[in-house]
């Protein structure tokens, strides 16, 4: 039991796991999160649920009530409430103060948090954008292709990210698919993937090689399809994602339609209070778009997206539409295990003001380090 001001609150567990019915089966369609994590006997996605509870369990205990039944729900408030927990941690381990602005159902919620130190403050406000896998538009080569390449590999070693450019005017034949995929599939086993995602996760020309050696190029009469492969974002087995239509981080892209609602959101509550607060209002957006490749991001692709120039140098004004925003924390996949290695940068909107204690977070670093990731469970979920 936990005392607080308002009085006793109980402290209860996020997942009260019982004896019956565990298993270490793959999620099956339309399962929640929740209730994979519960049955779960894996020790691998056991551990990871240890990580989830210690999250929440760092979490106000007035504020429970809160994320309880976000993360009980679907799968997006699943993702949502854990990237929200995970900003929070950071926030914490930075040495900040930090207050959750608690959600009302009658009042729209500007921000996720309030943040200071001594001197200066900032609101943020997390947001996770790109999920799922894309649909075809409107192509039918195109869907029979990728609906035969998960037929001919249901269970793939790793996740498949593919991006696809141009009209497909044939059907490809099963034959001819399994031969392209079995070549990208079989340049490395998991463990050398392992070995050499290790070797240059802080080596950025290595990082460009190691990106070329698991990607495929196939091109057919202005067709193009490039296929990645990625440590499974299942944990347990890999899957088939996309295609994407165009490049995640486009006009139409995940990340700028993420930041211009939120800028949205923050115009009208301007025009509702007679003016814009004084406080920096910061987005901290959890790409996991499957064009957003989980071992590294290029800057071109953030700037593209906030400024509409890939080749913008830094700390170039954002986009009109996203103006209300000051700075955009960009964080890579960093879900479901993946936060152990992944990058995370602040942009800034031209020279706007932000609190001296965001500054470090310009230059890229790794987020599972600044949250304190546990380095047994990277080991683990990497193993």
């Amino acid at each position: 039991m936990s005392s607080t001001s308002q009085g006793i609150t109980e402290k209860k567990p996020l997942f009260i796991v019982g004896s019956e019915n565990l298993n270490d089966i793959c999620q099956s369609k339309g399962e929640k999160l929740y209730e994979f994590f519960l049955r779960q006997s894996n020790p691998k996605i056991v551990a990871y649920r240890e990580w989830i509870e210690e999250l929440f369990q760092g979490l106000p205990i007035e504020r429970h009530k809160d994320f309880y039944p976000r993360l009980r729900s679907d799968n997006q408030n699943f993702q949502a409430s854990l990237f929200e927990m995970q900003m929070y941690r950071l926030l914490i381990l930075m040495g900040l103060k930090v207050k959750i602005e608690p959600r009302q159902v009658e009042i729209s919620k500007l921000f996720d948090f309030h943040v200071q130190d001594d001197k200066q403050s900032c609101i943020i406000e997390a947001t996770v954008c790109g999920i799922g896998q894309g649909k075809f538009a409107g192509n039918a080569n195109e869907d029979d292709l990728v609906a035969k390449m998960r037929e001919l590999f249901p269970n793939p070693p790793f996740d498949i990210h593919i991006k696809t450019e141009g009209t497909l005017n044939e059907t490809i034949s099963k034959d001819c698919i399994k031969k392209k995929i079995e070549g990208l599939l079989g340049r490395f086993t998991r463990e050398q993937f392992k070995a050499r995602a290790i070797a240059c996760s802080n080596n950025m020309y290595a990082t460009h090689f190691f990106r070329e050696d698991r990607s495929l190029e196939w091109t057919k009469d202005g067709w193009r399809l490039h296929a990645e492969i990625e440590w499974p974002y299942n944990l347990q087995k890999g899957e088939i994602w996309g295609p994407a239509r165009s490049g995640a981080m486009d006009p139409s892209g995940p990340l700028y339609e993420a930041v211009k609602r939120k800028a949205r959101a923050k115009s009208k509550a301007d025009n509702q209070h007679g003016g814009s607060s004084e406080e920096p209002y910061i987005v901290a957006a959890n790409n996991c778009h499957s064009e957003f490749g989980l071992s590294t991001f290029e800057d071109s692709d953030v700037k593209r997206a906030l400024t509409g120039n890939p080749d913008a140098p830094d700390n170039t004004r954002f986009r009109r539409d996203l103006g209300r925003v000051d700075a955009v924390i960009v964080i890579c996949n960093a879900c479901l295990g993946h936060e152990g290695r992944v990058p995370i940068k602040l942009f800034r909107n031209e020279n706007r003001e932000i609190p001296d204690f965001l500054i470090p977070l310009e230059q890229r670093q790794v987020f599972g380090d600044l949250i304190g990731f546990p380095s047994h469970l990277e080991r683990l979920l990497y193993d």
